[in-house]
């Protein structure tokens, strides 16, 4: 008797139930209001696409408002966020998730 079919059967209820959950913790997180939580203190990128380039940065502390999230092919969360910069200018982008608190 082969026990690979339930192991199968198992991995792939198991999968997605993971899927289903981060698509919930997604769906509840996006629209929320965050401060960036940057480290370094140096600025966080902002980007024009998730992993993209360079379009901007955001303060330690500054307040966006986050409207999607994406995963990259590393499964690392990014955020598309809105709001404005330092010098008062709207700006939207995506940023590394684990960089911004909501609440």
């Amino acid at each position: 008797m082969s026990f690979a079919a339930p192991k199968r059967v198992l991995f792939t209820a198991s999968l997605a139930f993971s899927l289903m959950t981060m698509a919930n913790l997604d769906a509840r997180a996006a629209g929320k209001s965050c401060v960036v939580t940057d480290p370094a203190r140096s600025g966080l990128n902002l980007r024009a696409t998730p992993q993209g380039g360079n379009a901007g940065r955001l303060n330690d502390g500054q307040r966006v408002e986050m409207t999607d999230i994406s995963y990259d092919n590393q499964n690392r969360a990014w955020a598309r966020i809105s709001g404005r910069d330092s010098a008062g200018r709207q700006v939207s982008g995506w940023v590394f998730r684990e960089f911004l608190n909501c609440q």
